[in-house]
Order: C-alpha cells, then structure tokens, then sequence
C-alpha cells in the first residue's frame, strides 16, 4: 500500500470512531434540536433542560437516544469520507498553491463536506424521522430498514433525498468554514499542536460555522418531514421558507440553535481532539 492510500485510509477510521463517539455523547441535545425545528409551537418556548426532562419523564432515558444508532451508522461514514477527502484535496492543493492555505482549507472542506454528505443522504433523512417520533407510536418507523422502505414505498425513492439541494448549498460554507478557521486558529496560536488546546479551538470553529448556515440545516429537516408525523407538506423551497417567514417570521430560521450550540461544543471538540489524538 502506497503511503498516500495508508494517509487516506487512516484518516477514514480516524473520522469515523471520532464522529461516532462525538454524537454519541450529544444525542439528547440533537433530538432537542430536531423537535424545536419542527414542532415550534409546542416545543419553540420550552428549554433546552425542559425538554431534556419532559421526554425522559415520558418515555425514558432510551427516548434520548431515538435514531442514534443511524445517526452513527450515518455519521462514522461520513465524517470518515469527510475527513480523509478533506486531508486529500488539501494536501493537494497545498502542494500546487502554497500561498493559498487558508483558501485551500476552506475549498477542500466545502467540496469534502459535499461529497460525504450526497454519499450518505438517504441516512440523514431517516434519521430526522426517527428521532422526532420520541413516543415510537408511528410503526412505519421503528427501525432504519422499515423507515427508508416505507418513505420510498409511499413518496418514492426521490424522497429520501428531500432537501438535498439546500443542504449541499449548505455544506459549502458550513464546511469551509469550519476547517478553515479550525486549521487557522491551530496553525497560529497552538503551533505545537497542544491536545487539550485544540478542543477549544474546535468548537469555536463549528460554532462559527453553524452560526453562518444554521437556516439550511432547520429548511432541511422540515422538508425531511414534509407531510409526515404531523408536518405540512411542501412542494418546493419557495413555499416551505415563505411558510415559515410568515408563521415564524425570522426566529422560525434559527428555531432550536441554542441546544445545536450545546450540542455542537463538546461534539466538534470531541472530534477534532480525537482526530489530533490518533493522528
């Protein structure tokens, strides 16, 4: 195995054991999320601790957890694909241009981000019905299998790449910016490349970069409910964020950042800590 396919494949592992422990750990504030998302009026007000506590009052510390195995299945793939195509183009790209580090590390991230996540899809948008049916009364959905079957049974395969198009416009930014203001803040104010220092830089970096596209995340989720457990149903961008501007107006875009902010802190710390630990 030449030294390149060794760098890619453990950069594959790396990202993926690093994204499965990550979301692990975060899973209550990911579901928290996801409810305030698409069910704002009865969720929207409540807190973060609030919600955490009414679903496990309700329905157990397992609720916590709903679609977190298909969350793994999804993300150790993906932050696998991620990470090892990041560390590909970028190395690349450093070696034509140089001069260019910063831009390279936002290109290489953007273009990374879009190819992990298309591989992947069809995951995220069962899992988005998984986790938000807490109570499991819909039987459609009680695994990963009965869920991606009965989504393309009844609204075709296309279905399950249902906001597809405004999450990739998404990923761009969202992972541009993120490892290039990550690899930026490491490179200058942590040059020896402190462990422990780096959990810090790692969140600040997804905090910025979630804080720049956190619209496309909750347009995308919505339109992975469109019409089901209790949603509207949407035929086009257009119709879903004009829907939303109208009921909502601008806090409708940034319903449930707060607990992705909780979230997004120690899972974006855990994994580049854990990335820079196996390195």
């Amino acid at each position: 195995m030449s030294n390149d396919s060794y760098e890619f494949m453990k950069n594959f592992m790396i990202g993926g054991f690093a994204g499965g422990v990550s979301r692990t750990i975060t899973s209550p504030l990911e579901i928290t999320k996801m409810l305030q998302q698409n069910y704002p009026n009865y969720y929207g007000k409540e807190s973060t601790r609030v919600i955490v506590r009414s679903i496990y009052n309700k329905n157990g510390i397992s609720s916590l957890f709903k679609g977190n195995l298909v969350n793994c299945i999804r993300i150790v793939p993906q932050n696998a694909i991620q990470l090892s195509f990041f560390n590909y183009f970028r190395t690349n790209m450093d070696s034509k241009f140089p001069q260019n580090k910063n831009i390279n590390a936002f290109l290489s991230g953007s273009l990374a981000g879009i190819i992990s996540y298309s591989a992947i899809y069809p995951l995220e948008t069962a899992r988005s019905k998984l986790s938000v049916d807490i109570s499991g009364n819909n039987k459609q959905y009680t695994s990963l299998w009965s869920t991606l079957k009965h989504s393309a049974k009844n609204n075709g395969v296309r279905s399950l790449y249902n906001g597809w198009l405004i999450s990739s416009i998404g990923m761009i930014p969202y992972q541009g910016i993120t490892f290039s203001t990550y690899n930026y803040i490491r490179d200058k104010y942590n040059p020896n490349n402190d462990k422990l220092l780096n959990l810090p830089i790692g969140s600040f970096a997804s905090l910025c970069a979630v804080t720049a596209t956190y619209p496309c995340d909750v347009i995308k989720r919505k339109y992975h409910l469109s019409g089901e457990l209790g949603n509207k149903q949407y035929t086009s961008y257009k119709q879903l964020m004009k829907t939303m501007y109208k009921e909502s107006g601008l806090v409708g875009f940034y319903r449930g950042i707060i607990p992705c902010y909780l979230k997004m802190i120690p899972s974006s710390a855990l994994f580049f800590f854990t990335v820079e630990l196996f390195k």
